[in-house]
Protein backbone atom coordinates (compact mmCIF):
# COMPACT_ATOMS: atom_id res chain seq x y z
CA UNK A 1 0.00 0.00 0.00
CA UNK A 2 3.07 2.16 0.80
CA UNK A 3 3.94 1.68 -2.87
CA UNK A 4 0.59 2.93 -4.37
CA UNK A 5 0.23 5.61 -1.80
CA UNK A 6 4.03 6.87 -3.26
CA UNK A 7 2.59 6.70 -6.82
CA UNK A 8 -0.23 8.53 -6.06
CA UNK A 9 1.54 11.66 -4.13
CA UNK A 10 3.42 11.31 -7.56
CA UNK A 11 0.34 11.57 -9.79
CA UNK A 12 -1.06 14.69 -8.08
CA UNK A 13 2.25 16.43 -8.61
CA UNK A 14 2.37 15.07 -11.81
CA UNK A 15 -1.17 16.82 -11.93
CA UNK A 16 -0.53 20.01 -10.49
CA UNK A 17 2.81 20.45 -12.78
CA UNK A 18 2.11 18.68 -15.99
CA UNK A 19 -0.09 20.40 -18.76
CA UNK A 20 0.20 16.48 -20.74
CA UNK A 21 -2.82 14.69 -20.42
CA UNK A 22 -0.89 11.16 -21.09
CA UNK A 23 1.76 11.66 -17.93
CA UNK A 24 -1.13 12.26 -15.74
CA UNK A 25 -3.51 9.09 -17.11
CA UNK A 26 -0.47 6.92 -16.77
CA UNK A 27 0.77 7.54 -12.87
CA UNK A 28 -3.17 7.95 -11.60
CA UNK A 29 -3.71 4.42 -13.54
CA UNK A 30 -0.05 3.24 -11.82
CA UNK A 31 -1.15 3.87 -8.27
CA UNK A 32 -4.88 2.71 -8.71
CA UNK A 33 -3.81 -0.95 -9.92
CA UNK A 34 -1.37 -0.70 -6.87
CA UNK A 35 -4.65 -0.19 -4.65
CA UNK A 36 -4.79 3.36 -3.97
CA UNK A 37 -8.40 4.34 -3.34
CA UNK A 38 -7.30 8.24 -3.66
CA UNK A 39 -5.91 7.60 -6.69
CA UNK A 40 -9.08 5.45 -7.66
CA UNK A 41 -11.16 8.28 -6.82
CA UNK A 42 -9.62 10.86 -8.81
CA UNK A 43 -9.93 8.48 -11.67
CA UNK A 44 -13.85 8.72 -10.90
CA UNK A 45 -13.57 12.51 -11.05
CA UNK A 46 -11.94 12.54 -13.94
CA UNK A 47 -14.04 10.76 -16.08
CA UNK A 48 -17.14 12.92 -14.52
CA UNK A 49 -15.34 15.70 -15.86
CA UNK A 50 -13.78 14.45 -19.26
CA UNK A 51 -10.19 15.57 -17.62
CA UNK A 52 -6.98 13.39 -18.56
CA UNK A 53 -9.91 10.89 -19.43
CA UNK A 54 -12.67 11.22 -22.19
CA UNK A 55 -15.74 11.90 -20.23
CA UNK A 56 -17.62 9.07 -19.49
CA UNK A 57 -20.86 9.86 -16.52
CA UNK A 58 -21.56 5.94 -16.40
CA UNK A 59 -18.21 4.67 -15.59
CA UNK A 60 -17.56 7.89 -12.94
CA UNK A 61 -21.13 6.81 -11.37
CA UNK A 62 -20.14 3.12 -11.10
CA UNK A 63 -16.68 4.17 -9.24
CA UNK A 64 -18.10 6.46 -7.02
CA UNK A 65 -21.02 3.95 -5.77
CA UNK A 66 -17.66 0.82 -5.26
CA UNK A 67 -16.10 3.28 -3.49
CA UNK A 68 -18.63 4.55 -1.35
CA UNK A 69 -19.57 1.36 0.07
CA UNK A 70 -16.20 1.85 1.38
CA UNK A 71 -16.89 5.01 3.11
CA UNK A 72 -14.88 7.32 1.09
CA UNK A 73 -15.86 10.74 1.67
CA UNK A 74 -14.39 12.25 -1.44
CA UNK A 75 -16.05 9.83 -3.43
CA UNK A 76 -19.43 10.52 -1.17
CA UNK A 77 -19.22 14.34 -2.44
CA UNK A 78 -19.08 13.36 -6.17
CA UNK A 79 -22.21 11.21 -5.57
CA UNK A 80 -23.90 14.17 -3.82
CA UNK A 81 -22.90 16.17 -6.70
CA UNK A 82 -24.29 13.75 -9.53
CA UNK A 83 -28.09 13.29 -7.39
CA UNK A 84 -27.98 17.36 -6.72
CA UNK A 85 -27.20 18.10 -10.82
CA UNK A 86 -29.44 15.29 -12.04
CA UNK A 87 -26.26 13.71 -13.72
CA UNK A 88 -26.54 9.68 -14.09
CA UNK A 89 -29.28 9.67 -11.57
CA UNK A 90 -32.43 11.32 -11.49
CA UNK A 91 -32.17 14.68 -9.08
CA UNK A 92 -32.47 14.17 -5.60
CA UNK A 93 -31.54 16.98 -3.19
CA UNK A 94 -32.31 14.90 -0.06
CA UNK A 95 -29.83 12.73 -1.09
CA UNK A 96 -27.47 15.28 -2.37
CA UNK A 97 -27.13 16.78 1.12
CA UNK A 98 -27.18 13.22 2.69
CA UNK A 99 -24.11 12.43 0.76
CA UNK A 100 -22.48 15.99 1.18
CA UNK A 101 -23.30 15.69 5.14
CA UNK A 102 -21.62 12.35 5.32
CA UNK A 103 -18.58 13.73 3.21
CA UNK A 104 -18.20 16.67 5.35
CA UNK A 105 -18.31 14.57 8.21
CA UNK A 106 -15.28 12.58 6.77
CA UNK A 107 -13.22 15.87 6.54
CA UNK A 108 -13.71 16.20 2.94
CA UNK A 109 -13.28 20.38 2.61
CA UNK A 110 -15.68 20.69 -1.32
CA UNK A 111 -18.16 18.51 1.05
CA UNK A 112 -17.77 21.30 3.77
CA UNK A 113 -17.80 24.54 0.76
CA UNK A 114 -20.88 22.81 -0.59
CA UNK A 115 -22.41 22.21 3.01
CA UNK A 116 -21.25 26.20 3.73
CA UNK A 117 -22.48 27.59 0.95
CA UNK A 118 -26.05 25.60 1.16
CA UNK A 119 -26.45 27.22 4.72
CA UNK A 120 -25.19 30.06 4.24
CA UNK A 121 -27.85 31.14 1.51
CA UNK A 122 -30.25 29.22 2.63
CA UNK A 123 -30.49 26.24 -0.22
CA UNK A 124 -33.21 23.84 0.40
CA UNK A 125 -31.89 23.64 3.83
CA UNK A 126 -32.47 26.22 6.49
CA UNK A 127 -30.87 29.07 6.19
CA UNK A 128 -28.42 29.21 9.29
CA UNK A 129 -25.48 31.68 9.71
CA UNK A 130 -23.71 30.32 12.27
CA UNK A 131 -23.64 26.65 10.97
CA UNK A 132 -22.25 28.81 7.30
CA UNK A 133 -19.49 29.98 9.83
CA UNK A 134 -18.60 26.44 11.60
CA UNK A 135 -18.22 25.10 7.98
CA UNK A 136 -16.16 27.92 6.63
CA UNK A 137 -13.59 28.52 9.46
CA UNK A 138 -12.95 24.91 9.27
CA UNK A 139 -11.69 25.30 5.05
CA UNK A 140 -10.36 29.14 6.00
CA UNK A 141 -7.86 27.41 8.31
CA UNK A 142 -6.62 25.39 6.04
CA UNK A 143 -6.34 27.04 2.71
CA UNK A 144 -4.64 29.82 4.81
CA UNK A 145 -1.55 27.17 4.78
CA UNK A 146 -1.83 27.12 1.22
CA UNK A 147 -2.49 31.01 0.59
CA UNK A 148 1.15 31.37 2.46
CA UNK A 149 2.74 28.40 0.42
CA UNK A 150 5.06 29.94 -2.63
CA UNK A 151 3.37 28.01 -5.22
CA UNK A 152 -0.14 29.24 -4.66
CA UNK A 153 -1.63 29.92 -8.07
CA UNK A 154 -3.85 32.91 -8.39
CA UNK A 155 -6.79 31.64 -10.95
CA UNK A 156 -8.59 33.73 -12.87
CA UNK A 157 -12.51 33.55 -13.02
CA UNK A 158 -13.18 33.98 -16.89
CA UNK A 159 -16.45 35.01 -17.19
CA UNK A 160 -17.67 33.31 -20.64
CA UNK A 161 -20.37 35.76 -20.96
CA UNK A 162 -18.14 38.59 -21.39
CA UNK A 163 -15.82 36.75 -23.47
CA UNK A 164 -14.52 38.39 -27.46
CA UNK A 165 -15.73 35.27 -29.16
CA UNK A 166 -12.68 35.20 -31.07
CA UNK A 167 -10.26 35.51 -27.93
CA UNK A 168 -8.28 32.09 -28.04
CA UNK A 169 -6.56 30.10 -24.87
CA UNK A 170 -3.18 31.76 -26.16
CA UNK A 171 -4.86 34.65 -24.51
CA UNK A 172 -4.95 33.11 -21.39
CA UNK A 173 -2.19 30.93 -21.41
CA UNK A 174 1.63 31.36 -22.75
CA UNK A 175 2.03 28.99 -25.61
CA UNK A 176 5.16 27.02 -26.37
CA UNK A 177 6.65 29.49 -28.97
CA UNK A 178 6.03 32.50 -27.10
CA UNK A 179 7.72 30.87 -23.84
CA UNK A 180 10.70 30.12 -25.66
CA UNK A 181 11.34 33.60 -27.10
CA UNK A 182 10.80 34.70 -23.86
CA UNK A 183 13.14 32.24 -22.68
CA UNK A 184 15.63 33.53 -25.04
CA UNK A 185 15.31 37.04 -24.22
CA UNK A 186 16.25 35.42 -20.89
CA UNK A 187 19.45 34.16 -21.88
CA UNK A 188 20.77 37.15 -23.30
CA UNK A 189 20.23 38.65 -20.52
CA UNK A 190 17.24 40.24 -19.68
CA UNK A 191 16.95 40.49 -15.92
CA UNK A 192 13.43 41.50 -15.54
CA UNK A 193 12.45 38.57 -18.28
CA UNK A 194 14.68 36.12 -16.15
CA UNK A 195 12.41 37.38 -12.68
CA UNK A 196 8.88 36.86 -14.43
CA UNK A 197 10.04 33.64 -15.96
CA UNK A 198 11.34 32.57 -12.07
CA UNK A 199 7.95 33.46 -10.68
CA UNK A 200 5.73 32.09 -13.52
CA UNK A 201 7.69 28.82 -12.38
CA UNK A 202 7.08 29.07 -9.43
CA UNK A 203 3.46 29.57 -8.79
CA UNK A 204 2.48 27.75 -12.27
CA UNK A 205 0.68 30.89 -13.52
CA UNK A 206 -0.28 31.77 -16.79
CA UNK A 207 -0.46 27.70 -17.62
CA UNK A 208 3.30 27.33 -16.64
CA UNK A 209 4.27 23.82 -15.57
CA UNK A 210 5.37 24.19 -11.69
CA UNK A 211 9.20 23.61 -12.04
CA UNK A 212 11.40 24.66 -8.91
CA UNK A 213 14.38 23.78 -10.90
CA UNK A 214 13.58 26.48 -13.89
CA UNK A 215 12.48 28.96 -11.31
CA UNK A 216 16.08 28.53 -9.15
CA UNK A 217 17.70 28.88 -12.61
CA UNK A 218 16.53 31.61 -13.81
CA UNK A 219 16.02 33.89 -10.34
CA UNK A 220 19.58 32.95 -9.93
CA UNK A 221 20.98 34.50 -13.13
CA UNK A 222 19.20 37.66 -12.44
CA UNK A 223 20.20 37.63 -8.87
CA UNK A 224 24.06 37.36 -10.53
CA UNK A 225 22.81 40.19 -12.69
CA UNK A 226 22.41 42.53 -9.18
CA UNK A 227 18.28 41.95 -9.00
CA UNK A 228 16.85 42.53 -5.40
CA UNK A 229 13.96 41.18 -6.68
CA UNK A 230 15.27 37.49 -7.35
CA UNK A 231 17.41 37.84 -4.20
CA UNK A 232 14.22 37.89 -2.35
CA UNK A 233 12.11 35.05 -4.44
CA UNK A 234 15.11 32.99 -3.70
CA UNK A 235 15.29 33.64 0.08
CA UNK A 236 11.38 32.36 0.11
CA UNK A 237 12.16 29.55 -1.60
CA UNK A 238 14.88 28.65 0.48
CA UNK A 239 12.89 29.71 3.25
CA UNK A 240 9.93 27.32 2.41
CA UNK A 241 11.80 24.18 0.59
CA UNK A 242 11.93 23.13 -2.49
CA UNK A 243 12.78 20.69 -4.90
CA UNK A 244 15.66 23.02 -5.84
CA UNK A 245 15.94 24.73 -3.06
CA UNK A 246 16.01 22.21 0.12
CA UNK A 247 14.64 24.43 3.71
CA UNK A 248 17.93 26.00 4.80
CA UNK A 249 17.36 29.04 7.22
CA UNK A 250 20.84 30.61 6.93
CA UNK A 251 20.42 31.06 2.93
CA UNK A 252 17.11 32.20 3.40
CA UNK A 253 18.65 34.98 5.90
CA UNK A 254 21.47 35.50 3.42
CA UNK A 255 19.09 36.21 0.65
CA UNK A 256 16.41 38.23 2.55
CA UNK A 257 19.71 40.63 3.81
CA UNK A 258 20.63 41.37 0.47
CA UNK A 259 17.61 42.32 -0.94
CA UNK A 260 16.75 44.07 2.12
CA UNK A 261 19.71 46.07 2.21
CA UNK A 262 19.01 47.15 -1.25
CA UNK A 263 15.28 48.29 -0.06
CA UNK A 264 13.68 45.41 -1.28
CA UNK A 265 10.20 45.16 0.39
CA UNK A 266 9.73 41.48 -0.18
CA UNK A 267 13.43 40.99 1.29
CA UNK A 268 12.10 43.68 4.19
CA UNK A 269 9.44 41.36 5.16
CA UNK A 270 11.07 38.03 4.31
CA UNK A 271 13.80 38.97 7.22
CA UNK A 272 11.28 40.24 9.60
CA UNK A 273 9.59 37.26 9.23
CA UNK A 274 12.56 35.37 10.51
CA UNK A 275 13.30 37.72 13.55
CA UNK A 276 9.73 37.52 14.78
CA UNK A 277 9.76 33.73 14.86
CA UNK A 278 12.97 32.92 15.03
CA UNK A 279 13.80 30.80 12.01
CA UNK A 280 17.15 30.41 11.63
CA UNK A 281 17.98 33.62 14.44
CA UNK A 282 17.49 34.13 17.99
CA UNK A 283 13.91 35.93 18.13
CA UNK A 284 14.35 39.50 18.18
CA UNK A 285 10.82 41.13 17.43
CA UNK A 286 11.80 44.96 17.79
CA UNK A 287 14.10 44.06 14.58
CA UNK A 288 11.13 42.38 13.30
CA UNK A 289 8.52 45.22 13.69
CA UNK A 290 11.54 47.88 12.05
CA UNK A 291 12.26 45.60 8.98
CA UNK A 292 8.24 44.83 8.84
CA UNK A 293 7.06 48.61 8.87
CA UNK A 294 10.01 49.34 6.29
CA UNK A 295 7.84 47.24 3.94
CA UNK A 296 4.61 48.34 5.22
CA UNK A 297 5.61 51.99 4.24
CA UNK A 298 6.63 51.27 0.50
CA UNK A 299 3.01 50.07 0.45
CA UNK A 300 3.55 45.74 0.52
CA UNK A 301 0.33 43.95 1.18
CA UNK A 302 2.62 41.20 3.04
CA UNK A 303 4.33 44.18 5.02
CA UNK A 304 0.84 45.49 6.03
CA UNK A 305 -0.04 42.16 6.69
CA UNK A 306 2.57 41.06 9.61
CA UNK A 307 2.41 44.57 11.09
CA UNK A 308 -1.43 44.21 11.66
CA UNK A 309 -0.47 40.35 13.01
CA UNK A 310 1.82 42.23 15.27
CA UNK A 311 -0.70 44.56 16.97
CA UNK A 312 -3.22 41.59 17.03
CA UNK A 313 -0.64 39.52 19.53
CA UNK A 314 1.72 41.93 20.89
CA UNK A 315 4.57 40.94 18.80
CA UNK A 316 7.22 43.76 19.90
CA UNK A 317 4.53 46.07 20.85
CA UNK A 318 1.37 46.49 23.13
CA UNK A 319 -1.30 44.92 22.04
CA UNK A 320 -3.67 47.43 19.83
CA UNK A 321 -6.91 45.33 18.19
CA UNK A 322 -8.02 48.72 16.76
CA UNK A 323 -4.70 48.97 14.56
CA UNK A 324 -4.21 45.26 13.84
CA UNK A 325 -7.70 45.63 12.60
CA UNK A 326 -6.67 48.53 10.32
CA UNK A 327 -4.17 46.84 8.66
CA UNK A 328 -5.55 43.86 8.02
CA UNK A 329 -8.52 45.67 6.45
CA UNK A 330 -5.78 48.01 4.47
CA UNK A 331 -3.89 44.72 2.96
CA UNK A 332 -7.56 43.12 2.52
CA UNK A 333 -8.73 45.61 0.28
CA UNK A 334 -5.30 45.09 -2.24
CA UNK A 335 -6.08 41.40 -2.41
CA UNK A 336 -4.32 39.74 0.62
CA UNK A 337 -6.46 36.88 1.52
CA UNK A 338 -4.61 35.86 4.48
CA UNK A 339 -5.73 39.04 6.22
CA UNK A 340 -9.23 38.52 4.87
CA UNK A 341 -8.73 35.43 7.00
CA UNK A 342 -7.75 37.19 10.18
CA UNK A 343 -10.81 39.83 9.37
CA UNK A 344 -12.59 37.25 9.52
CA UNK A 345 -11.84 35.90 12.81
CA UNK A 346 -12.46 38.86 14.90
CA UNK A 347 -15.73 39.25 13.49
CA UNK A 348 -16.40 36.29 14.57
CA UNK A 349 -15.07 36.35 18.03
CA UNK A 350 -15.94 40.28 18.25
CA UNK A 351 -11.89 41.07 18.78
CA UNK A 352 -11.98 45.22 18.01
CA UNK A 353 -14.88 45.19 16.52
CA UNK A 354 -18.69 44.28 17.02
CA UNK A 355 -19.47 40.84 16.31
CA UNK A 356 -21.32 40.17 12.87
CA UNK A 357 -21.73 36.40 11.62
CA UNK A 358 -22.77 37.55 8.13
CA UNK A 359 -19.44 39.77 7.73
CA UNK A 360 -17.18 37.04 9.22
CA UNK A 361 -19.06 34.02 6.57
CA UNK A 362 -18.41 36.36 3.69
CA UNK A 363 -14.58 37.07 4.50
CA UNK A 364 -14.36 33.27 4.87
CA UNK A 365 -15.46 32.77 2.20
CA UNK A 366 -13.40 35.00 0.22
CA UNK A 367 -10.61 32.99 1.48
CA UNK A 368 -12.36 29.94 1.12
CA UNK A 369 -12.69 29.94 -2.89
CA UNK A 370 -8.94 30.73 -3.36
CA UNK A 371 -8.31 26.81 -2.38
CA UNK A 372 -6.59 24.59 -4.57
CA UNK A 373 -9.74 23.65 -6.29
CA UNK A 374 -10.55 26.68 -7.64
CA UNK A 375 -7.74 25.57 -10.52
CA UNK A 376 -10.91 23.55 -11.95
CA UNK A 377 -11.94 27.36 -13.64
CA UNK A 378 -9.20 26.55 -16.10
CA UNK A 379 -9.70 23.41 -16.85
CA UNK A 380 -12.91 24.37 -17.91
CA UNK A 381 -12.58 27.39 -19.79
CA UNK A 382 -10.20 25.00 -21.40
CA UNK A 383 -12.41 22.57 -22.50
CA UNK A 384 -15.08 25.29 -23.62
CA UNK A 385 -12.72 27.04 -25.76
CA UNK A 386 -11.69 23.38 -26.79
CA UNK A 387 -15.56 22.69 -28.37
CA UNK A 388 -15.75 20.58 -24.85
CA UNK A 389 -19.27 21.96 -23.98
CA UNK A 390 -20.18 18.72 -21.87
CA UNK A 391 -16.72 18.62 -19.91
CA UNK A 392 -16.94 22.47 -19.18
CA UNK A 393 -20.59 22.34 -17.70
CA UNK A 394 -19.78 20.03 -15.46
CA UNK A 395 -17.28 21.25 -14.10
CA UNK A 396 -18.65 24.72 -13.85
CA UNK A 397 -22.00 23.22 -12.07
CA UNK A 398 -19.38 21.35 -9.74
CA UNK A 399 -18.25 24.96 -8.81
CA UNK A 400 -21.57 26.37 -9.05
CA UNK A 401 -22.01 24.04 -6.35
CA UNK A 402 -19.06 25.56 -3.63
CA UNK A 403 -20.60 28.75 -4.37
CA UNK A 404 -18.73 30.46 -7.40
CA UNK A 405 -20.77 33.36 -8.94
CA UNK A 406 -18.84 33.40 -11.72
CA UNK A 407 -19.06 29.49 -11.78
CA UNK A 408 -22.77 30.19 -11.39
CA UNK A 409 -23.31 32.07 -14.62
CA UNK A 410 -20.92 30.34 -16.96
CA UNK A 411 -23.11 27.16 -16.42
CA UNK A 412 -26.57 29.14 -16.49
CA UNK A 413 -24.67 30.35 -19.85
CA UNK A 414 -23.61 27.17 -20.87
CA UNK A 415 -26.77 25.10 -20.54
CA UNK A 416 -28.85 27.95 -22.57
CA UNK A 417 -26.58 26.98 -25.64
CA UNK A 418 -28.82 24.10 -25.43
CA UNK A 419 -26.31 21.75 -27.05
CA UNK A 420 -25.28 19.79 -23.99
CA UNK A 421 -25.96 15.96 -23.74
CA UNK A 422 -25.80 15.74 -20.44
CA UNK A 423 -29.28 17.16 -20.11
CA UNK A 424 -32.92 16.84 -21.92
CA UNK A 425 -33.92 19.76 -23.32
CA UNK A 426 -36.96 20.21 -21.51
CA UNK A 427 -34.32 21.05 -18.60
CA UNK A 428 -32.23 23.20 -19.76
CA UNK A 429 -34.40 26.22 -18.59
CA UNK A 430 -35.22 25.15 -15.38
CA UNK A 431 -31.70 24.51 -14.76
CA UNK A 432 -30.34 27.72 -15.77
CA UNK A 433 -32.87 29.34 -13.78
CA UNK A 434 -31.55 28.24 -11.17
CA UNK A 435 -27.92 29.36 -11.90
CA UNK A 436 -28.78 32.56 -12.52
CA UNK A 437 -30.81 32.93 -9.24
CA UNK A 438 -27.98 31.58 -7.11
CA UNK A 439 -25.47 33.88 -8.72
CA UNK A 440 -27.79 37.05 -8.62
CA UNK A 441 -28.42 36.41 -4.96
CA UNK A 442 -24.40 37.50 -4.84
CA UNK A 443 -25.29 40.96 -6.11
CA UNK A 444 -24.70 40.24 -9.99
CA UNK A 445 -26.97 42.26 -11.69
CA UNK A 446 -26.93 40.56 -15.56
CA UNK A 447 -27.76 37.14 -13.69
CA UNK A 448 -31.24 39.19 -12.17
CA UNK A 449 -31.89 40.87 -15.23
CA UNK A 450 -31.39 37.09 -17.09
CA UNK A 451 -34.13 35.92 -14.06
CA UNK A 452 -36.35 39.36 -15.53
CA UNK A 453 -35.98 38.16 -19.27
CA UNK A 454 -37.37 34.22 -18.34
CA UNK A 455 -40.55 35.97 -16.54
CA UNK A 456 -40.89 38.25 -19.51
CA UNK A 457 -40.62 35.71 -22.19
CA UNK A 458 -42.00 32.81 -20.28
CA UNK A 459 -38.64 30.89 -20.62
CA UNK A 460 -39.44 27.38 -18.91
CA UNK A 461 -42.06 29.00 -17.18
CA UNK A 462 -45.26 31.06 -17.78
CA UNK A 463 -45.37 34.34 -18.96
CA UNK A 464 -45.66 36.53 -15.47
CA UNK A 465 -44.64 40.70 -16.63
CA UNK A 466 -45.39 41.76 -13.11
CA UNK A 467 -42.97 39.47 -11.80
CA UNK A 468 -40.13 40.32 -14.45
CA UNK A 469 -41.00 44.25 -13.46
CA UNK A 470 -40.20 43.50 -9.99
CA UNK A 471 -36.78 41.93 -10.97
CA UNK A 472 -35.85 44.53 -13.47
CA UNK A 473 -36.74 46.89 -10.67
CA UNK A 474 -34.47 45.13 -8.27
CA UNK A 475 -31.58 45.22 -10.75
CA UNK A 476 -32.12 48.89 -11.84
CA UNK A 477 -32.09 50.00 -7.92
CA UNK A 478 -29.40 47.77 -6.14
CA UNK A 479 -27.31 47.22 -9.05
CA UNK A 480 -27.51 50.17 -11.19
CA UNK A 481 -28.12 48.08 -14.16
CA UNK A 482 -28.49 50.06 -17.72
CA UNK A 483 -30.05 47.25 -19.11
CA UNK A 484 -32.74 46.81 -16.41
CA UNK A 485 -33.52 50.50 -16.87
CA UNK A 486 -33.86 50.15 -20.56
CA UNK A 487 -36.33 47.30 -20.38
CA UNK A 488 -38.16 49.53 -17.24
CA UNK A 489 -38.86 52.25 -19.87
CA UNK A 490 -39.92 49.91 -22.31
CA UNK A 491 -42.34 48.09 -20.15
CA UNK A 492 -43.65 51.71 -18.71
CA UNK A 493 -43.46 53.03 -22.54
CA UNK A 494 -45.95 50.15 -23.74
CA UNK A 495 -47.91 49.77 -20.43
CA UNK A 496 -46.34 46.08 -20.02
CA UNK A 497 -46.51 44.97 -16.45
CA UNK A 498 -47.12 48.49 -15.20
CA UNK A 499 -49.49 51.42 -15.63
CA UNK A 500 -48.50 52.86 -18.98
CA UNK A 501 -46.71 55.97 -18.09
CA UNK A 502 -44.68 57.74 -20.99
CA UNK A 503 -43.01 59.86 -18.12
CA UNK A 504 -41.53 57.61 -16.13
CA UNK A 505 -40.89 55.65 -19.59
CA UNK A 506 -38.11 58.81 -20.72
CA UNK A 507 -37.10 58.62 -16.58
CA UNK A 508 -36.24 55.15 -17.31
CA UNK A 509 -34.35 55.52 -20.14
CA UNK A 510 -32.53 58.86 -19.42
CA UNK A 511 -31.57 56.95 -16.25
CA UNK A 512 -30.10 53.60 -18.56
CA UNK A 513 -27.55 56.15 -20.47
CA UNK A 514 -26.13 57.83 -17.00
CA UNK A 515 -25.95 54.44 -15.72
CA UNK A 516 -23.82 53.62 -18.84
CA UNK A 517 -22.98 55.53 -21.83
CA UNK A 518 -22.85 52.66 -24.05
CA UNK A 519 -26.61 52.96 -23.66
CA UNK A 520 -26.82 55.98 -25.74
CA UNK A 521 -27.60 54.64 -29.09
CA UNK A 522 -30.44 52.81 -28.14
CA UNK A 523 -32.26 54.84 -25.92
CA UNK A 524 -31.82 57.53 -28.21
CA UNK A 525 -33.71 55.76 -30.72
CA UNK A 526 -35.93 54.76 -27.98
CA UNK A 527 -36.32 58.41 -27.39
CA UNK A 528 -37.01 59.25 -31.10
CA UNK A 529 -39.02 56.59 -31.51
CA UNK A 530 -41.55 57.20 -28.65
CA UNK A 531 -41.69 61.33 -29.59
CA UNK A 532 -43.07 60.29 -33.05
CA UNK A 533 -45.36 57.74 -31.42
CA UNK A 534 -46.79 60.17 -29.44
CA UNK A 535 -46.80 63.04 -32.18
CA UNK A 536 -48.43 60.02 -34.15
CA UNK A 537 -51.21 59.20 -31.55
CA UNK A 538 -51.81 62.88 -31.06
CA UNK A 539 -52.61 63.28 -34.67
CA UNK A 540 -54.74 60.32 -34.76
CA UNK A 541 -56.88 61.75 -31.73
CA UNK A 542 -57.58 64.66 -33.39
CA UNK A 543 -58.50 63.12 -36.42
CA UNK A 544 -60.79 60.86 -35.15
CA UNK A 545 -62.98 63.62 -33.62
CA UNK A 546 -63.13 65.33 -37.67
CA UNK A 547 -62.81 62.68 -40.32
CA UNK A 548 -64.08 58.85 -39.65
CA UNK A 549 -62.85 58.71 -43.21
CA UNK A 550 -59.20 58.80 -42.23
CA UNK A 551 -59.19 57.39 -39.03
CA UNK A 552 -60.37 54.20 -41.03
CA UNK A 553 -57.87 54.62 -42.92
CA UNK A 554 -55.21 54.84 -40.08
CA UNK A 555 -56.56 51.72 -38.83
CA UNK A 556 -55.96 49.53 -42.01
CA UNK A 557 -52.59 50.71 -42.31
CA UNK A 558 -51.96 49.27 -38.41
CA UNK A 559 -53.61 46.21 -39.42
CA UNK A 560 -51.34 46.21 -41.93
CA UNK A 561 -48.25 46.63 -40.52
CA UNK A 562 -49.28 44.91 -37.54
CA UNK A 563 -48.78 45.12 -33.14
CA UNK A 564 -44.99 45.58 -33.72
CA UNK A 565 -45.19 48.56 -36.14
CA UNK A 566 -42.93 50.44 -33.27
CA UNK A 567 -40.51 47.73 -34.41
CA UNK A 568 -40.33 48.83 -37.80
CA UNK A 569 -40.32 52.46 -36.48
CA UNK A 570 -37.40 51.73 -34.67
CA UNK A 571 -35.83 50.19 -37.75
CA UNK A 572 -36.53 53.04 -39.97
CA UNK A 573 -34.74 55.65 -37.07
CA UNK A 574 -31.45 53.40 -37.39
CA UNK A 575 -31.33 53.65 -41.23
CA UNK A 576 -32.15 56.85 -41.35
CA UNK A 577 -29.21 57.92 -38.17
CA UNK A 578 -26.84 55.42 -40.39
CA UNK A 579 -27.61 57.47 -43.39
CA UNK A 580 -27.30 60.87 -41.43
CA UNK A 581 -23.63 60.07 -40.15
CA UNK A 582 -22.46 58.71 -43.49
CA UNK A 583 -23.44 61.65 -44.89
CA UNK A 584 -21.52 64.10 -42.32
CA UNK A 585 -18.76 61.85 -42.91
CA UNK A 586 -18.81 62.33 -46.56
Amino acid sequence: MKIADDLYSKAVKVLSNSRSKKNRQEHLVQAADMGSDKAVVRIAYAFLFGDCFPQNLEFAKELFLSLMEEGAPYAQTGLGFMYGAGIGFNQSQARAILYYTSAGLGGDLVAKMILGYRYWKGILMPQNCEAALSQYRSIAKEVSKLLSSIHHCSVEFIRIMDMPENQSLKDRVIDLDVYNYYAFIAERGDVQTQVSLGTLHLSGDRGFERDSHKAFYYLHKALKAGSSEAAALLGKMYLEGTDSTPQDNDSAFRCFKWAADRGNPVGLTGLGVMYLFGKGVPVNRTKAFEFIKKAAEQEWTDGVFHLGLMYLYGYGVQIDLKAAFQYFTLASKKGHHLARNYLAQMYAKGMGVHRSCSTAVQLFMDVCLQGSWSEMFFQAYAAFRNGDIDSALAQYLFLAEMGYEVAQSNAAYLLELNVSRIFKDAEVYQLAFVQWQRAASHGYAPARVKIGDYHYYGYGMDVDHEAAAVHYHLAAVEQGSAQALFNLGYMYEQGIGHKKDIYMALKMYNMAIIASPDAYLPVFLAICKLSITQLFLDYYTSMVSSTIFTTQIISEALKVVGPQWDLYLIVILTVLLVQLIANRIR
